[in-house]
């Protein structure tokens, strides 16, 4: 196999150089968006299930509600109008290095915010329902010690596959959230190539991305067999 992928009709360059570079920053990206979405959603759920009915919950829903509500190119063109043109804080041109690859990631995270608090909101408070976790606190464990060690890692399976789904379509390209910041990724590319009819790139992408989800996939199932004993890789 020489990973040939052909030649890109419109720059004339080799498709995988290109395709490495694009995907090195849709992953820069991708993992900067899922760092600030674990710590904007797993607290925010978490509280909500364990103080429900009370103002966090509220909190957290209004967040959750308000993240459903709001297209993603809404918040991008927000955050750039208040951060690069009033403030001054990050560039509105330059958003591949340093501050200015912020304004995406928090984008992306907040678009995506609002299905896994309630994700780990409805895991949660099952699982703090559940018989052993009422055995534990009988014993007279602190609600602490319940709440981390016996309830949360059961809490999260869930969240581990939608992670994983999530990830792929991180990688793969938040096109419209690219196209806003004007983000040089997969997304842009592939978008770029198919208003151009460029086939190679098209083909090589659709291989690409095939191969990236099938390794998650892979990796999702270590991360289950790791936290659940109960479940055996075959």
């Amino acid at each position: 196999m020489h990973f040939d992928l052909g030649t890109d009709y419109i720059s004339g360059l080799p498709v995988a150089d290109d395709l490495v570079f694009r995907f090195l920053g849709s992953l820069r990206l991708a993992l900067l968006s899922i760092v600030l979405l674990i710590l904007m959603t797993v607290p925010l759920g978490v509280a909500s299930a364990v103080h429900k009915g009370k103002g966090i919950d509220r909190v957290s829903q209004a967040v959750a509600f308000v993240s459903a509500a709001c297209p993603a190119f809404c918040v991008g063109l927000l955050l750039i109008y208040i951060f690069g043109v009033k403030l001054g804080i990050v560039s509105v041109i330059e958003t591949e290095h340093g501050l200015g690859i912020l304004l995406p990631a928090i984008t992306i995270a907040f678009s995506h915010a609002g299905s896994y608090i309630r994700l780990v909101h409805t895991s949660m408070d099952e699982i703090l329902e559940k018989d052993y976790i009422k055995a534990a606190r009988a014993k007279g464990l602190t609600s602490g010690r319940v709440l981390f060690k016996h309830a949360f890692k059961n809490a999260m399976l869930p969240l581990v596959t939608k992670f994983g789904i999530t990830i792929g379509g991180f990688i793969g390209g938040s096109t419209i959230v690219e196209i806003v910041f004007s983000y040089r990724g997969l997304g842009t590319y592939i978008m770029g190539a198919i208003s151009s009819q460029d086939y190679p790139v098209i083909v090589a992408y659709v291989i690409f991305m095939a191969a990236i989800l099938a390794v998650l996939n892979f990796l999702v199932d270590i991360v289950y067999v790791a936290t659940d004993p109960r479940i055996k890789l075959a």
